[in-house]
């Protein structure tokens, strides 16, 4: 289950992400307070998403089909295995799930 209390989270951020952006892209500094949100739609292939979810969001038991990273920006995030406690996840910490893990 993930959960977000007042939470603001970056997440599927996956390492080929990195890797396939255009050679002629330049560098940028965005500050979380200058983020525009909207519709992500749908994606294909290796992408990174900003979200943000509003507190005491619940995301129910499912999977992903590629690996998931994320980064805290703001708020807390819960992040656990079926069957175990949450971990709680402050502002600065980072999680990984594996493709296909509940």
């Amino acid at each position: 289950m993930k959960r977000a209390c007042l939470s603001l989270i970056a997440a599927s951020l996956l390492a080929s992400a990195a890797s396939a952006q255009p050679q002629d892209q330049i560098s940028v500094s965005v500050p979380t307070v200058q983020l525009k949100y909207g519709s992500t739609g749908v994606t294909d292939g290796a992408h990174g998403t900003f979200l943000k979810m509003p507190g005491g969001f619940v995301s129910p038991l499912h999977t992903h089909t590629s690996d998931e990273w994320g980064v805290i920006i703001a708020g807390v995030f819960a992040n656990g295995k079926p069957g175990n406690p949450d971990i709680l996840l402050p502002a600065g910490s980072y999680f990984f799930q594996k493709a296909g893990e509940a």
